[in-house]
């Protein structure tokens, strides 16, 4: 048996893609926080994982929880970029949400439940000002807090995705929630989301448009928003187009 201490691998840079070894038995806290970049991490199932373990590893995208059998290696949760997103978002909780995301059910639940909380806080609650020289930088204050809140309501949006795109789904209730916060800063975050840099998600598309998000909004909303994202722009007039017997397609131009 083997043990990943305290600290072991904190802001390592060179890591990517880890497979920690089936005899570990347990990773302490911040043991791979702020490695910026971590992309994945295996993790052996009933290993045990410190509270701030992977804190600050921004780029963490996928945490697999796997076992042997005589049938080989295997993942066995069904979530794993859910499951990087929760332990990011609420990194005191990492143990906990380790442990139940075997178990993709009960970690679903519980996600549903401490994202409804989420969602209710002010996005600018953990702002702070740049501190320059013991004074803070007000020349800039103003546009350091809009992107901020516009960074936390992106991760909020990221995690909704991720949650719809899940097998089953939240409650009717659940993601009717969802989708409300959604709408409140439906297009400009959503389509952020799609266009991220370097990682376009054709698997968010696609579920913008089947939630219907795009009724909320008038059609040169969208597209100003779409930007010069060619697909997106076809998509948008496709669906608009559908919805409003083609006359919308009148006018507009890619």
């Amino acid at each position: 048996m083997s043990v990943i201490k305290r600290k072991q691998h904190f802001a390592d840079r060179k890591l990517n893609s880890v497979t920690v070894p089936e005899d570990t038995v347990s990773i302490g806290e911040w043991a791979y926080a702020f490695c910026g970049g971590l992309r994945e991490i295996r993790i052996p199932v009933g290993c045990e994982v410190a509270d701030k373990a992977f804190q600050g590893s921004e780029e963490l995208a996928r945490i697999f929880l796997y076992e042997k059998s005589g049938e080989g290696v295997h993942d066995v949760n069904g979530a794993p970029e859910l499951l990087a997103l929760a332990v990011l978002a609420w990194p005191e909780h990492t143990r906990s949400a380790i442990a139940e995301a075997a178990e993709d059910e009960g970690f679903l639940s519980r996600f549903d439940s401490k994202m409804k909380t989420y969602l209710s806080e002010d996005d600018a609650d953990a702002y702070s000002p740049f501190l320059a020289g013991g004074e803070e930088d007000y020349a800039d204050e103003g546009e350091e807090k809009e992107r901020f809140i516009f960074s936390v309501r992106l991760k909020k949006a990221k995690m909704i995705f991720e949650r719809l795109l899940c097998a089953g789904g939240p409650d009717e209730e659940t993601k009717a929630a969802y989708l409300k916060w959604l709408g409140l800063h439906n297009p400009e975050i959503p389509f952020a989301l799609i266009r991220s840099a370097g990682e376009r998600r054709p698997d968010y598309e696609r579920l913008y448009f089947q939630c219907r998000l795009q009724e909320a909004a008038d059609a040169e909303t969208l597209l100003r928003c779409a930007d010069d994202d060619v697909e997106l722009r076809s998509a948008i007039l496709r669906h608009t187009g559908e919805n409003s017997g083609g006359d919308i397609l009148n006018g507009l131009r890619l």
